[in-house]
């Protein structure tokens, strides 16, 4: 049989392999997809407001897209970033892409059921307004002129 020694060689030799390969495989997560991509707002089916703003994680990630437009990213790979909606049913894409230019990609689904604008945006709509009321019109016509077409 074996003596001691060559039973504890062969047991340092196998705890050294399977923490190499363990290593090794905890490396290559990058290369085989398995980094996290999380997104922490909104979440998926939600009826929301206008702008929505959504908030993610990504690690390991070089360049990150919200319906294929870049956006940055902390150090730490948190994301922040302000969308408007239209009307009705949206579908948000959004792309992390590692620096071996493999893709995770996740949709969110959301419902904007209409104009929800704050009172602040409502009030800065209303003063610009009032300072150029006539904005349609056009600037080489008089108001002698404009009075006459009515």
């Amino acid at each position: 049989m074996y003596s001691i020694q060559e039973k504890l060689t062969r047991k340092i030799f196998l705890t050294v392999f399977v923490l190499a390969l363990l290593y090794g495989l905890f490396e290559s997560r990058g290369i085989i997809g398995l980094y996290q991509f999380k997104i922490y707002s909104p979440k998926s089916g939600e009826i929301t407001e206008n702008p929505v703003t959504i908030e993610g994680k990504s690690a390991k990630s070089k360049e990150i897209f919200i319906n294929g437009n870049p956006i940055s990213t902390q150090k730490d790979g948190t994301f922040k970033d302000v969308l408007y909606l239209g009307e009705g049913y949206n579908i948000i894409e959004l792309v992390a892409i590692n620096k071996y230019d493999k893709q995770k990609i996740k949709y969110i689904h959301l419902y904007y059921t209409g104009n929800d604008f704050s009172e602040e945006q409502k009030s800065e709509d209303i003063i610009k307004t009032e300072e150029f009321p006539d904005q349609n019109r056009d600037p080489d016509i008089t108001s002698e002129e404009l009075e006459d077409n009515q």
